[in-house]
């Protein structure tokens, strides 16, 4: 009876540190900077498709849309240039 109890509180002060999480930090991607690059994320309630056609429709020479997000965000990648920015 002894030994189990001995082997069940050990287990229980080692597993937690097992499962302990490492200390391994966190790096940035570097990379080139794109000119004239955005990430836009929408406000909760505001219609991305109207958003986006209405910034279309009004966009100058050299702006386009470059991605879509939709499932972590609502928002989108664009190069905005001159009045579109």
């Amino acid at each position: 009876m002894r030994a189990a109890f001995f082997s069940v509180a050990a287990l229980a002060v080692i597993l937690p540190a097992l499962g302990a999480p490492a200390n391994i930090p966190i790096g940035k991607h570097a990379g080139p900077v794109k000119a004239n690059s955005y990430i836009i994320k929408l406000k909760d309630g505001v219609s991305k498709d109207a958003h986006l056609n209405a910034l279309l429709s009004a966009s100058t020479a050299g702006s386009s849309i470059e991605y879509k997000y939709e499932q972590v965000f609502q928002g989108y990648a664009a190069t905005l240039k001159g009045k579109d920015l």
